[in-house]
């Protein structure tokens, strides 16, 4: 039964591609009897019509400028005679024409002169080679092709099909279609772009509206302007830059919300048939991103799980849900393999055979469950992997001391703590849970750690193992401060009953050494690396992992105290380490992080070459989290190239790719942020600058707190914003601030000085002379103490 919002909805979407007498009528005969109804949609539609971005003389000379200098329509065009508008999109404009020989009616899609231009030119002139190629009844057919002379020079056209029909939803909408038909057209759909499939396109951008379906009640695919060509021969030709986005958001497959151009194929079409054969029977979008900003919108097509087919209309359970399901599952590997195989198995269902889909795994779905709950999973894996040390790990550590009773008694206590800090993690809050509301991984995390502070037993191997799983968590989360003291608590813990060396004290002191070097405490963490190095050797171990992460670790301070050469050889020695390992993941973050040391020592060809071995070998799937830290160097690397706009794009990568991984509100965004931020000011681009700064600086933490010395350049940047705007009190709060955290981190180093150099001339401009002076003075005994 439809609801009345449905009602609203569905008339609503149909009458708004109608106009004049024709919406008036379609309205009449939809809305008879039903006044407060009618009333209802054309309330919507009015408003879907008021106020426009630009006043109607401004729209005027962007039309004149898209239409060749007036607004009349030419009476000709080459051969054909224009008889009428048919609509006006992207590109271009669409004509109804005749053509002269032979007779016929036709469509005349013209390019836009004000779009004239390289990419528009091969965006156009590619169109025409996509139709060319393509000869089946469900797509709409090439004429011709040319270009004829317009005042403002040489405009292309292409000559196609006139489809005498409607789109998609409109048929949907005035028709009202049974089931069987319905799904009759989707197959049709499906054929159609298999067809362009075979031929080596991918459509990229299927929708209702680039879909019609004729007199005949047969389905039309139109519009293949942004196709890809996946053939090698034309993948130059038609390659999109990283991080763009081609398409209509609500049908984009998550690969393409991710502008991630390399992973789309012929599955992303197959995921946006499966979008829009959604729409088509039950009137909803599987996951309605009409509301959200783009930011927003990308992010829930990447994570959010479609509403199940039967849970919008419980005629549609069953092998129908299982169908659509597999269409629109997240990862391409797990879809339909083609957009015929999706046909196939609408037509077992039609006609009653078993189907080829099958519901999702029960492993599967937690998976996904994950991907969706971060703050509930953050605090199930907290105490999954712990319990998992109390078992599973448990046992390579009980091979390790010879499978002693003493060990065995040693893991049964850290399974016990850890089961009564589960037990208090979940059971505790438990009345949030019945109430509904979803837990973040912080009000988790902290609820974990009141019970750890409170409960932990006197029993250092399980206080340790505990600790250290506290403080990894927490690392990930970007609080080190808070990460350091467990992580300390956890290598003190074991010291305190370890006689010499042992593999969890090894454990503990790389990753107290790898939390260091997160928090850009470099002298601290190489020694720790050392140590950990060393323990493993002579314990006789020969973990191949252990041993790449020690020294890419100990690489990675070497480069930041500025031997370069010494981390290349450290990091050299690891790869075979990490090649052996057969770790895809981890070898791409090796490749990084020689780029990265590469970067230090103003290598830059040799770090773009590591840069791209990275990208090489990091797997399409399963590494967000990382494309994103890889996406923020290759950034900085632009940048050290003074290639600012491509800089721009990595970063604004960067930050769409952490925002769909770890969430709008996490610290992960603060880097990109920053840098996107200083490049706007830098473009003159203040107010966005400072919107982006602002942004970062709300999530980066107290800076009377932090360790994280980055939090003191982003104060500086949004320092410079409010001065560029002769906003000087502000810029000196933000300064002031900077200062005090390299006061306390870094006195007397180059940032500092600068700092305190720009934040006294400010002072001074601002009428405060003996601040100015004192800061000075403070800048000149640094510089004695460094000499």
């Amino acid at each position: 039964m439809e609801t009345r919002a449905e009602a609203v909805h569905r008339l609503f979407a149909a009458a708004a591609d109608l106009a004049g007498p024709a919406r008036t009528d379609y309205l009449q005969r939809e809305c008879v009897g039903d006044p407060a109804l009618r009333e209802e949609v054309e309330a919507l539609l009015q408003f879907d019509g008021a106020q426009p971005f630009f006043p109607e003389e401004q729209l005027a000379l962007v039309r004149r400028r898209f239409d060749g200098g007036d607004d009349a329509m030419p009476e000709r065009i080459g051969a054909f005679r224009l008889t009428g508008l048919l609509g006006r999109g992207g590109m271009g404009v669409v004509y109804r024409a005749v053509q002269d020989n032979p007779a016929r009616e036709v469509a005349l899609k013209v390019l836009a002169p004000g779009l004239a231009g390289k990419e528009a030119d091969l965006r156009f002139a590619l169109e025409v080679e996509a139709l060319g190629r393509l000869h089946h009844p469900g797509i709409a057919q090439i004429h011709e092709a040319g270009s004829y002379e317009s005042s403002r020079g040489p405009r292309p056209y292409l000559a196609m099909e006139l489809v005498r029909g409607e789109t998609l939803g409109v048929w949907a909408a005035r028709a009202r279609p049974p089931l069987s038909a319905r799904i009759e057209v989707l197959i049709q759909i499906c054929e159609a772009v298999h067809h362009a499939h075979q031929r080596g396109l991918i459509h990229r951008d299927l929708k209702p509206g680039n879909v019609f379906v004729d007199e005949q009640g047969r389905a039309k695919v139109l519009d293949f302007g942004i196709a890809r060509f996946v053939d090698a021969e034309r993948q130059h030709t038609l390659r999109t830059k990283t991080g763009e986005l081609l398409g209509t958001l609500a049908y984009m497959s998550p690969e393409q919300a991710n502008g991630a151009p390399d992973s789309i194929d012929t599955r992303s079409d197959v995921y946006a048939i499966g979008v829009l054969g959604y729409e088509l029977l039950t009137g909803a979008l599987p996951i309605d991103v009409s509301h959200d900003n783009l930011t927003v919108g990308l992010r829930r097509l990447v994570e959010a799980e479609p509403v199940p087919l039967g849970a919008r209309d419980r005629s549609l359970r069953g092998d129908l849900e299982t169908i659509f399901a597999m269409a629109l599952r997240k990862e391409p590997e797990r879809r339909y393999d083609s957009a015929q195989a999706f046909a196939a198995d609408l037509r077992r269902y039609m006609t009653h055979e078993p189907i080829a889909a099958r519901p999702a795994t029960a492993t599967y779905v937690l998976r996904r469950f994950a991907r969706r709950h971060r703050g509930l999973v953050v605090g199930s894996l907290l105490a999954a992997t712990a319990l998992a040390m109390g078992s599973g790990a448990s046992v390579l550590w009980a091979m390790q001391a010879a499978r002693s009773a003493a060990v065995a008694r040693e893991e049964a206590r850290v399974a016990g703590q850890v089961t009564e800090m589960l037990r208090g993690l979940f059971v505790g809050t438990n009345n949030e849970f019945a109430a509904g509301r979803d837990l973040s991984s912080k009000e988790l995390v902290a609820t974990a750690r009141r019970i750890f502070d409170r409960t932990q037993a006197h029993d250092p191997v399980a206080t340790s193992r505990v600790a250290l799983i506290l403080g990894e968590v927490l690392v990930a989360m970007g609080d080190f401060a808070a990460a350091e003291r467990y992580l300390q608590q956890s290598s003190e813990a074991l010291r305190g009953v370890c006689s010499g060396d042992d593999p969890r004290l090894v454990e503990a002191l790389h990753v107290r050494a790898w939390a260091l070097v997160r928090a850009q405490q470099f002298a601290a963490a190489g020694p720790l690396y050392a140590q950990a190095l060393a323990m493993h050797r002579r314990l006789g171990a020969t973990s191949s992992v252990t041993i790449a992460k020690c020294l890419e670790g100990l690489a990675t301070v070497a480069a930041r105290e500025g031997k370069c050469d010494a981390a290349l050889q450290l990091l050299a020695e690891a790869r075979p380490l990490r090649e052996q390992a057969g770790d895809a993941l981890r070898l791409a973050a090796h490749w990084q992080n020689v780029a990265t040391t590469h970067l230090f020592a103003r290598q830059l060809d040799e770090a773009d070459a590591a840069f791209a071995r990275a990208e090489a070998v990091l797997p399409p799937t399963g590494a967000e989290a990382f494309a994103a830290v890889l996406a923020g160097n290759v950034g900085n690397l632009r940048l050290s190239q003074q290639r600012l706009p491509e800089a721009e794009i990595a970063f604004r990568r960067a930050l769409q790719l952490a925002e769909a991984f770890h969430g709008v509100d996490s610290p992960r965004l603060v880097a990109p942020l920053n840098h996107l931020g200083a490049i706007c000011a830098q473009d003159g681009r203040l107010d966005e600058a400072e919107e982006l700064l602002t942004r970062a600086l709300s999530l980066a933490g107290d800076d009377t707190k932090s360790t994280d010395r980055s939090l003191a350049n982003l104060l500086v940047n949004l320092g410079k914003v409010c001065a560029l705007q002769e906003r000087l009190p502000e810029a000196i709060g933000h300064w002031q601030r900077g200062a005090a955290m390299e006061r306390r981190l870094r006195p007397g180093s180059a940032g500092h000085l600068a700092l305190l150099a720009d934040l006294a001339t400010a002072m001074e401009r601002n009428g405060d002379a003996a601040g100015a002076v004192a800061l000075r003075a403070e800048a000149e005994a640094l510089r004695k103490v460094d000499k």
